[in-house]
């Protein structure tokens, strides 16, 4: 069984990749100890996006605190075209797939 952290890296890489595969300039953020797990840049502006990857999704929502408390580290980075999402991977039927893409700001 992967380590928590191992799980998390897999979400930012399918993250990055599937980015990547959309035409945009992706790469992770160092350490990803902040509210910005992924970087993405196109033609159309920049998206900082936070990715969780849940195993189980019965207990994988995140609370309303929380997702606050991300906007409010991100806010002062934002500019016109640049967006704040949150991806969350979870397992479904034995699959990894996206089961959350959300703008949050």
């Amino acid at each position: 069984m992967p380590s928590a952290k191992a799980v998390g890296r897999a979400a930012e890489v399918a993250c990055v990749e599937d980015l990547e595969n959309t035409g945009h300039l992706a790469f992770r953020t160092h350490l990803s100890r902040g509210p910005v797990d992924v970087v993405a840049l196109s033609s159309l502006g920049t998206r900082l996006i936070q990715v969780k990857a849940r195993t189980n999704l019965s207990g994988g929502s995140l609370s309303k605190p929380a997702i606050e408390r991300m906007k409010e580290e991100v806010e002062p980075w934002l500019h016109p075209q640049t967006t704040f999402e949150l991806w969350i991977r979870g397992k479904v039927n034995g699959r990894w797939k996206w089961v959350r893409q959300e703008r949050l700001l």
